[in-house]
């Protein structure tokens, strides 16, 4: 589950930083509905940690890269930023 978690959100954070202007609210908007199409994530999270989670990676994204472009260069920092967020979304509390 964790192989399949970490596969989602790779993808999840690739497509949050896709073209869209370089902003907090943009990369929230933009990850929300990517998970939101992609059935094996509505199974893992509910809404609110899916606001959650795209609030933290959207966060992270905007904090450690100036743009989408040096975002894009570093994608194992990306799919990082993308684990970090999960597994705080995934504690319990």
């Amino acid at each position: 589950m964790k192989t399949l978690m970490a596969a989602l959100l790779i993808l999840g954070i690739s497509s949050c930083s896709s073209k869209a202007k370089w902003t907090k609210e943009s990369l929230e908007t933009k990850c929300n509905k990517e998970f939101k199409k992609k059935n094996e994530t509505e199974k893992l999270f509910t809404a609110d940690q899916l606001k959650t989670l795209c609030g933290c990676v959207a966060d992270k994204m905007i904090s450690q890269y100036k743009s989408e472009a040096e975002a894009d260069k570093d994608p194992s920092g990306s799919s990082a930023i993308g684990r970090d967020c999960a597994m705080e979304v995934m504690q319990p509390q």
